[in-house]
């Protein structure tokens, strides 16, 4: 398959090139939705991983809870984590046994105690991701633009008709 875009359904054959970052991210999201979709029983299980949506839609909604986040990995969208952050994320969830991430049980008694505590059963350190901050050199963002009435910059308005260049007339 040559450059260009893909008809949607199609992915990436074996043996094409795909980024390191985004085959893990893949696999990650895929083994996630796997473990809720099993613990669940219903296929369209989704895991939130925004604090307040965890805590509603996983922790009080589907009773479940995800145990052993491995640490310095903080709880978030997986797209804002580095590559770093998503490798860790994946061996821990390669791995088999006790100390394996996985869902586990919540009972009404430990859901009535954190009925309101969402930050007490996100499973790791929540850190918000640096997007939606200003270009570092603008220091005028959602400053007016008009000051009683007129406008604040002085500049001579652009003509927009007319010859970009004086024309020559000769004889």
């Amino acid at each position: 398959m040559g450059r260009g875009r893909r008809k949607l359904g199609e992915t990436k054959k074996a043996g094409q090139y795909v980024r390191a970052k985004g085959r893990i991210l893949g696999e990650v999201r895929q083994i996630l939705k796997t473990r809720i979709v099993n613990k669940t029983k219903d296929k369209s299980a989704t895991l939130w991983l925004d604090p307040p949506r965890y805590h509603r839609c996983v922790y009080i909604g589907r009773r479940i809870h995800l145990i052993l986040w491995p640490a310095g990995v903080p709880f978030r969208n997986l797209s804002t984590l580095t590559k770093a952050q998503l490798s860790k994320l994946l061996v821990a969830l390669k791995k088999r046994g006790r100390g394996a991430v996985r869902f586990v049980d919540v009972t009404d008694e430990e859901a009535a105690a954190h009925a309101r505590d969402v930050e007490g059963v996100i499973p790791g350190a929540y850190e918000a991701a640096d997007i939606g901050i200003g270009h570092p050199g603008r220091s005028d963002i959602k400053k007016s633009r008009f000051k009683n009435g007129k406008p604040v910059s002085k500049k001579r308005k652009l003509r927009t008709k007319g010859a970009i260049t004086p024309k020559r007339v000769e004889d």
